[in-house]
């Protein structure tokens, strides 16, 4: 009964909302987005309407929320340059928490119990994701697109995390009933299955997101299913007392290591295989990445040639030159002047000349170190070769 008028709601409200987010208007010489301010307006009407009854676990609910709206919409769609406050684009992830909640509502009325419902909305949003992305595929000038899936299920996610912290104000999620996690009972409790599935769509919408072309539905899946058991594998050990300083250790490892090379250590980037390259000490194998000027760096969708949008996105970083790894195949870097390997471009967005030197990437890391080592402010995107 929810699933065909909300797929048809989905179509027309998301065309409706885009023309709405493009009005604005001008304040002390500054454009605004209509569409922002009545947001805001929104926030503030219910967070008065809701003060009497807001209690800190719903606040921490408010933040868990907002981080994960955060953490899609950073994560996905990199080259597209949306704002957070535009609606089109994130249209998604309001959808599918809109669908979340009534999905929730028709199972509470079935008398299902709580994990049922936590579990069958999950795999019911999946589900109509995939369904939807299919049916784009006999429509003119639309694809299937799994990284549209997986912003489909983190709308879920972040539905089903606003229902339990702030409608049922933690009712039936208890942080401390997660471990330990297991094969037998990983379904038995609200709390858990809750969260495994947050990981699932996190890992897989961060996957999605730097294998975005459809080309690549194959090493979605086989990646998204890699880290993801991984990660259940190290929660896992979290619950055991044995185990869990081997976990805590490994976590280490994933996370402050990287950080710590990143934070201390001098730009640097060695190529070891078509495959596979190492920058400041951290390995990165087979996917795309972006190292900024200031000696950070970041996975980005897998692509061999850049468009407009794309190229408007990387012109919003002032740099003196754009470094381009093309793979060891030189495949990679194309959609500016292909015929040139150097050439000068005029930047629109800083008003300023960058140069641009496309090179395989086994000469690109070489060139890189050179250039940073004369303090150049180079902007680099290597392209991995595949597998």
């Amino acid at each position: 009964m929810v699933i065909t008028p909300f797929l048809l709601l989905q179509n027309y409200l998301q065309d409706l909302i885009g023309k709405l987010s493009k009005i604005s208007f001008v304040f002390i010489g500054k454009e605004i987005p209509f569409f922002l301010v009545l947001v805001a307006i929104m926030f503030i009407v219910v967070g008065f309407i809701l003060a009497k009854n807001f209690t800190k676990k719903r606040l921490y609910g408010t933040l868990v929320v907002v981080s994960m709206f955060i953490i899609g919409y950073s994560t996905s769609d990199y080259y597209f340059g949306h704002h957070f406050y535009d609606i089109q684009h994130n249209w998604h992830y309001f959808s599918y928490a809109i669908y979340t909640w009534l999905v929730w509502r028709a199972f509470k009325e079935k008398g299902l119990s709580v994990e049922k419902i936590i579990l069958r909305t999950f795999l019911l949003a999946l589900s109509i994701s995939i369904m939807d992305e299919v049916i784009q595929v006999f429509i003119s000038n639309r694809i299937f697109d799994l990284s549209d899936v997986s912003k489909d299920l983190w709308g879920c996610m972040i539905g089903q995390v606003f229902i339990h912290s702030i409608i049922f104000d933690w009712k039936y999620i208890d942080i401390s009933k997660v471990f330990p996690i297991s094969r037998k009972n990983w379904s038995k409790e609200p709390s858990r299955l809750l969260i495994i599935e947050i990981l699932f769509a996190w890992v897989f919408i961060n996957v999605s997101a730097v294998l975005s072309d459809s080309e690549f539905v194959t090493q979605v899946v086989f990646f998204t299913v890699l880290f993801f058991f991984a990660l259940v594998l190290l929660f896992q050990m979290l619950g055991k007392k044995k185990q869990r300083y081997i976990a805590i250790v490994i976590f280490g490892l994933l996370i402050l290591y990287p950080i710590a090379r990143i934070s201390f250590t001098k730009p640097k980037v060695e190529y070891i295989t078509e495959n596979l390259i190492i920058y400041k000490g951290v390995p990165i194998a087979y996917f795309d990445v972006m190292v900024y000027p200031n000696g950070t760096f970041r996975p980005v969708d897998k692509k061999s040639s850049f468009n407009t949008r794309d190229k408007k996105k990387i012109e919003e970083f002032d740099m003196d030159i754009l470094l381009l790894a093309t793979g060891s195949k030189g495949d990679g870097g194309k959609g500016f002047n292909d015929q040139l390997n150097v050439e000068l471009v005029y930047n629109s967005t800083t008003k300023k000349v960058y140069q641009i030197i496309k090179l395989p990437t086994k000469e690109a890391c070489k060139m890189y170190n050179k250039l940073a080592d004369e303090g150049k402010c180079v902007l680099m995107i290597i392209h991995n070769s595949q597998l």
